[in-house]
């Protein structure tokens, strides 16, 4: 049986309503409200609580699913405005890597040299480990630190990703690490073209 879907829609009165979809493709409007919980990641979200918690009709053996065999095309300037995206998260005052690569902050004084761009997230979800140290409580999961970034912005040659298992939220674990990593590609490609100089690798 497929989880239950849902959506906020307006309805013809303007009204934002909670539309849900059945595992038979059925649309109908509010359950009972012991059929559902928030989802902690998106409080507009909501998920069914009656079903099974395993979807069959998703599981793929040993981990590995047929290809569908579908593939979409992405058009260069949808890739474009993912990049300008990416190095505004560096670039911006306001972006989630602009004191790691841009500073000053304490840890890094000074910017990096190289133009990057990135991304950073957090991913929250209850393991095994989580369970077994009661912190699966819901609106309150562990929270995993991921960043990716690549450099030069203009003529990529590296991308880096970081992922941070309990590390918190956002860049705050998994940005210094990528910077670092960054820091040191660039220094040994530095030595490689300049045996004996340590320009840049401070």
């Amino acid at each position: 049986m497929q989880a239950t879907i849902i959506k906020e829609i307006t309805d013809n009165n303007g009204k934002v309503v909670p539309l849900w979809r059945d595992a038979e493709g059925n649309f109908y409007f509010e359950p009972g409200p012991d059929r559902w919980q928030i989802s902690p990641n998106q409080g507009h979200l909501k998920w069914d609580m009656t079903v099974d918690a395993i979807i069959k009709d998703y599981f793929c053996e040993n981990s590995y699913c047929t290809e569908t065999g579908n593939f979409k095309s992405v058009s260069p300037f949808v890739i474009q405005k993912v990049q300008e995206g990416m190095r505004l998260a560096v670039t911006d005052p306001t972006g989630t890597l602009n004191k790691i690569f841009i500073g000053p902050s304490q840890q890094f004084p000074e910017p990096f040299p190289i133009a990057v761009a990135g991304k950073t997230g957090t991913a929250e979800y209850c393991d095994d480990v989580a369970r077994a140290n009661n912190r699966c409580r819901f609106g309150e999961w562990p929270t995993h630190s991921w960043t990716v970034a690549y450099a030069p912005y203009d003529d990529p040659e590296i991308a880096v990703v970081a992922f941070a298992y309990n590390g918190g939220e956002g860049a705050s674990v998994a940005g210094p690490i990528v910077r670092l990593a960054l820091e040191a590609y660039f220094c040994l490609k530095t030595l490689d073209s300049n045996p004996g100089s340590l320009a840049g690798c401070d």
